[in-house]
């Protein structure tokens, strides 16, 4: 699948970073961002915590 500007072939980055934490979920927010700097993706998800 091709979001944003991305081209098939090209290197792209992913850096993550949370955004808030709790007892049961956190929420983390992810920027995609290919070769020349350009962003071609966010991504904000909740994963479950599981103790």
């Amino acid at each position: 699948m091709v979001c944003g500007d991305a081209v098939p072939g090209r290197l792209v980055e992913a850096v993550s970073r949370p955004l808030g934490a709790g007892r049961a979920v956190i929420v983390v927010e992810t920027d995609v961002v290919d070769d020349s700097g350009s962003q071609v993706a966010r991504v904000v998800q909740a994963q479950a915590v599981v103790r």
